[in-house]
């Protein structure tokens, strides 16, 4: 029973980890490119304090996107992805049927 405890703690942090790090990286391209530059994804890692700062003179920086909105809409495309791949393959099995 220990075991399997373990076990689902390190591959569900596993299955978080990755499901999450490809959601993100997909969305980090489709949410600037799907809102045409006006919305952009949040770093995953916050600003360094410190050091220079340039002073911007009214230049209006687009709106940010939270990571887990992000990742959720980077994990959306990949669902619709893999549905439209499922459905084509299904809907293609009969017309295979008959070409053969």
């Amino acid at each position: 029973m220990p075991l399997e405890f373990a076990a689902e703690v390190v591959l569900r942090f596993l299955l978080e980890a990755v499901l999450y790090t490809v959601g993100y990286a997909t969305g980090w391209l489709l949410v600037p490119a799907l809102s045409f530059g006006y919305y952009e994804p949040e770093p995953l890692a916050p600003p360094k304090r410190g050091g220079k700062r340039i002073r911007t003179s009214g230049v209006r920086h687009p709106r940010q996107v939270s990571a887990e909105v992000t990742a959720m809409v980077g994990g959306l495309f990949w669902f619709v992805v893999v549905a439209a791949g499922l459905a084509l393959w299904w809907f293609a099995r009969p017309l295979m049927r008959v070409l053969a």
